[in-house]
C-alpha cells in the first residue's frame, strides 16, 4: 500500500472513471455512423477527434493498470473496444475498492478521483447528446435520462470519500482544496440538471454551464494531483 501514493490513488481513480468517455463516444460514433447522411458528417469528425486523443487515453488505462500491479493484483490486458473496457473497468473498480479500507486516505482519493472522472463523463455524454438531438433530430433520450443518477451518485460518492477523510486523525491539507471546490461544484451541477430537466427550452443555457462545469474539472483534475504530490 505504502508504494502507491496519494497522488498515483487519486489520478487511478479518476482515470479509471473518465477514460469510459472515449468507449461512450466510439459507441456514439457507430450510431451516428449508420444514421443520416448529415449524421455520418458528425461522426467521421468523432472518428477523428478520438483518434488525436487516443493515446492520451491509452496512457491514463496504463496508469491504472500501473496501480493494479503495485497493489499485487492480477495482470489484465489493456480493453482496446467498448465491450472490453467496460467488463474491465468494472473488475478493476471492484478489485482497487476491495485493496483500500474504507478509512484509508488512499482509497478515499481514489473514489474522490472516480467521481471527478464520472462526473466529466456524464457531463461531456450529456452536451454531445443535446448537440446531437437538437442538430441532428435524433432520439438520444435514453442516454439523457441516465445522465442525472450518474451524476448524482457520484457526487454522493465524493461527498462521503470527503466526510472520512475530514474525520481522520491525522488531517490531510489537501482537504482545504477538495471541500470548497465539491460545494461549488455541487451547487452548479443542480443548476445543470435543473435546467436539463426543463428540456429543450433551457438546452442551450444548460449546454452553456456545462461547457464551464468540464473546464473546472478539467483544471481540478490537475490542481489536486499536483497538490497531492507534495505530501
Amino acid at each position: 500500500m505504502g508504494l502507491i501514493s496519494k497522488s498515483q490513488a487519486f489520478i487511478t481513480g479518476h482515470n479509471l472513471s473518465y477514460c469510459a468517455v472515449y468507449f461512450d463516444q466510439v459507441l456514439l460514433a457507430a450510431r451516428l455512423a449508420n444514421s443520416s447522411e448529415q449524421a455520418k458528417e458528425h461522426a467521421d469528425k468523432m472518428i477523428a477527434s478520438l483518434q488525436r486523443v487516443g493515446a492520451n487515453f491509452a496512457a491514463r488505462l496504463q496508469t491504472v493498470e500501473a496501480t493494479a500491479k503495485a497493489a499485487n493484483l492480477t495482470a489484465r490486458n489493456l480493453p482496446a473496444l467498448p465491450p472490453e473496457f467496460y467488463q474491465w473497468a468494472q473488475m478493476r473498480h471492484t478489485e482497487l475498492l476491495q485493496f483500500w479500507p474504507a478509512t484509508d486516505v488512499g482509497g478515499c482519493l481514489f473514489v474522490i478521483g472516480h467521481a471527478l472522472g464520472e462526473l466529466r463523463n456524464g457531463l461531456i455524454i450529456a452536451n454531445l447528446t443535446m448537440d446531437f438531438t437538437r442538430n441532428l433530430q435524433m432520439d438520444f433520450s435514453a442516454q439523457q435520462q441516465s445522465v442525472p443518477l450518474r451524476l448524482q451518485e457520484a457526487l454522493i460518492r465524493y461527498e462521503r470519500a470527503l466526510q472520512i477523510i475530514e474525520n481522520l486523525p491525522t488531517k490531510l491539507p489537501t482537504v482545504q482544496l477538495l471541500r470548497p471546490m465539491y460545494d461549488g461544484i455541487q451547487v452548479q451541477i443542480s443548476t445543470s440538471l435543473a435546467l436539463m430537466k426543463l428540456g429543450a427550452t433551457r438546452s442551450d443555457k444548460a449546454f452553456t454551464l456545462n461547457h464551464k462545469l468540464l473546464q473546472i474539472l478539467g483544471n481540478a483534475e490537475q490542481e489536486i494531483q499536483q497538490h497531492l504530490a507534495q505530501y
